[in-house]
């Protein structure tokens, strides 16, 4: 169960942190090639292995997943897709787009921006984001 946490987790942050770097380096497109994940991954300091599996998996097109071996880490790009689409959107479709992952991201990132107040205190990512437990 730890493993799915961590897993989800990674998807989130490879939403949140590659993607948009992506997408400003090389433009919004369909996918992206491993040496380009690779830049943008560099460039977060991300380099764990199970971290880049999960970035190739969700950024990279059909047609290199098998060769690359994802499908032996990740199991077949449908079901990582599907898996992806569960960890950031609460429903399982076939395919998340980059334009999903950058909305994920937008949104992600507007809810740090925004101050809490006391009738917002609530973290989008399920942390312990303030309130006093509804005492005034």
């Amino acid at each position: 169960m730890f493993g799915n946490w961590k897993r989800n987790r990674q998807i989130r942050e490879v939403a949140k942190d590659i993607t948009p770097k992506l997408a400003l380096k090389y433009g919004e497109k369909a996918d992206y090639s491993k040496e380009e994940i690779d830049w943008a991954l560099k460039e977060n300091g991300k380099t764990d292995n199970t971290f880049a599996l999960i970035a190739y998996g969700m950024l990279i097109n059909q047609t290199a997943y098998v060769p690359m071996g994802l499908s032996q880490e990740l199991g077949e790009h449908a079901e990582f897709q599907s898996e992806v689409s569960l960890a950031l959107f609460d429903q399982a479709t076939a395919l998340v787009s980059v334009s999903a992952l950058l909305t994920y991201a937008e949104i992600q990132d507007s809810h740090k921006q925004q101050p809490a107040t006391d009738s917002d205190d609530f973290d989008a990512d399920g942390g312990d984001g303030g309130g006093d437990g509804g005492g005034e």
